[in-house]
């Protein structure tokens, strides 16, 4: 393999033990600061699979049902944080349609393989 590619592994390995280690953290020492992480960590793998994916074959999977949730769930959170019908709303979406694409996309936390990881993130979030 060339050295690159080894590179993009072991820093998405790094990148990822990280981030399940961090979400751990923020959701159990300061919940009610979690959105914040969320917002910034889900935008941050939205827009890098944006990058990588927008010139090639994949770039319609953009346009898939859990990027709506992601950026709806985020917008809800943070100016509307008080409205429990759209949080339901959210809740329902990420617990419903994109928790079965979970399984059905068979998606896996492989910490070397930046796609997985985002994918996990952004369906499991």
């Amino acid at each position: 393999e060339p050295p690159v590619v080894r590179m993009i592994d072991c820093l998405s390995f790094t990148l990822g033990v990280l981030l399940l280690v961090s979400s751990e953290f923020m959701a159990i020492k300061f919940p009610e600061h979690f959105w914040i992480f969320y917002v910034i960590t889900a935008w941050a793998m939205i827009v890098t699979r944006c990058f990588l994916w927008w010139g090639g074959e994949f770039k319609y999977f953009l346009f898939d049902f859990c990027y709506y949730v992601n950026a709806v769930t985020s917008i809800v959170v943070t100016f509307f944080p008080r409205d429990t019908s759209l949080l339901q709303v959210c809740f329902v979406w990420a617990n419903g349609p994109v928790a079965i694409a979970m399984v059905t996309w068979r998606n896996s936390l492989v910490f070397h393989s930046l796609e997985k990881v985002t994918s996990l993130y952004i369906h499991g979030a």
